[in-house]
């Protein structure tokens, strides 16, 4: 079926291409499986998910403006001053998706090159911000070399960058009693996340909790706060229906001593059903991607893990979704980390079904936690012996 009016991604990577091209000269390869754009000199990685989405979302007239202003994002050089008294003006902090850059290494892992250079401070488990030089006509994440040029730590630079988007324009909405919204609308709403200060200045019912669903958007309410939560969870629940073009985590965060930790409302707080949707539609999405990276990174590897998928069942009564995986007898696996495991024998028996916590506490010492992975797969070798199988169907039948 065509989608009339509307380029094709193959056509839009190649007019990106072209535009860049007739910019600059840089010369950039399309892998049309993994929808980015690759250079040919320095590797430089163009995805274009999110900016293809922005671009067929305007009015046919407005796509060619949007086709210029992406090739000088992505195709200026934008050259940095030499001296850093010339540049600290410019920088911001900018937030990512973690899985934007553990996709990325995987990508490298698959196809060679060089390994990303960028300091990543992490924001809870799921965000990271890097310092980025901001100029009117195009943006670029610094790297440790260029920091190190400039005689400056990450840590310095991250201070000099929060500061400066301290004192930008902000603009704040405060909806109900005390939830607060950031709505600058600068492409920077998301990083004032970390301006801590700032927020610990907000009038909030409990702990801050904050939510950042995409780059334009971020919310801060109370741990206390029933009606704020649910103001925050009902945003993001509509960011996402609405087709969110920039991504980030729709699970809150906990401010805790100046950091940003994972935070989840209590198993018997109303928004707790509501949360644990968010956290099954986000975790499902990133274990498919990974799994398709490790598939593919594993190909031609016969000693390779099996690469468990991360499922869902519905209860039709309840409507309640549950997450499940498959651990099968004699096979060295990398599970997901899931509501449900179904431990089944090679013919494709199941032998129980059981959930996460009493697996790890009959057989905890045979999953292995591997953090090298994001989000973390568990690696397993031995399979439960039969006392051990016993334990769980009792565990699982009660």
């Amino acid at each position: 079926m065509f989608s009339f009016g509307k380029p094709s991604k193959n056509k839009f990577a190649r007019q990106l291409r072209e535009a860049i091209v007739k910019l600059n000269g840089s010369t950039y390869r399309y892998d049309a499986h993994e929808f980015m754009l690759i250079g040919t000199e320095n590797e430089q990685r163009i995805n274009l998910a999110n900016v293809y989405k922005e671009h067929c979302a305007l009015d046919k007239p407005d796509r060619a403006v949007h086709l210029a202003k992406l090739a000088s994002i992505f195709g200026l050089p934008n050259e940095l001053p030499e001296d850093f008294d010339d540049a600290k003006a410019s920088l911001r902090p900018k937030i990512w998706s973690r899985a934007q850059f553990e996709f990325m290494e995987l990508h490298r892992q698959i196809e060679g090159g060089k390994a990303l250079d960028m300091p990543l401070y992490p924001v809870g488990s799921h965000l990271v911000s890097t310092i980025v030089y901001d100029t009117p006509n195009a943006m670029r994440s610094l790297s440790n070399e260029e920091l190190s040029n400039w005689g400056v730590t990450y840590y310095e630079g991250h201070e000099i960058a929060c500061q400066n988007l301290e004192e930008a324009t902000m603009a704040y909405a405060v909806m109900g009693d005390h939830f607060h919204s950031s709505m600058t609308g600068d492409n920077y709403d998301s990083s004032r996340v970390l301006l801590m200060d700032r927020i610990r200045g907000f009038d909030v019912i409990g702990d801050h909790i904050a939510c950042v669903p995409n780059r334009e958007a971020m919310y801060v309410t109370g741990s206390e706060d029933e009606q704020g939560l649910k103001i925050m969870f009902d945003l993001v629940n509509k960011t996402i229906q609405d087709g969110d073009l920039r991504p980030l985590s729709p699970l809150p965060m906990i401010l805790v001593d100046g950091e940003w930790l994972d935070w989840q409302p209590p198993m018997d707080h109303p928004t707790r059903s509501v949360y644990e949707h968010l956290s099954l539609n986000f975790f499902g999405g990133l274990y498919a991607d990974q799994k398709d990276l490790l598939e593919q990174l594993y190909a031609d590897d016969p000693l390779a893990p099996f690469v468990a998928t991360f499922s869902a069942m519905q209860n039709e009564e309840t409507k309640e979704l549950t997450s499940f995986c498959v651990w099968t007898q004699g096979i060295l696996s990398l599970l997901p980390r899931t509501d449900k495991v179904f431990l089944g024998d090679a013919d494709g028996g199941t032998q129980v079904i059981v959930s996460w916590e009493h697996l790890q506490m009959v057989v905890g010492d045979l999953i292995e936690a591997d953090e090298t992975f994001y989000p973390t797969r568990y690696r397993v070798r031995e399979f439960p012996n039969a006392d051990q199988i016993a334990e769980l169907q009792r565990l699982s039948a009660n």
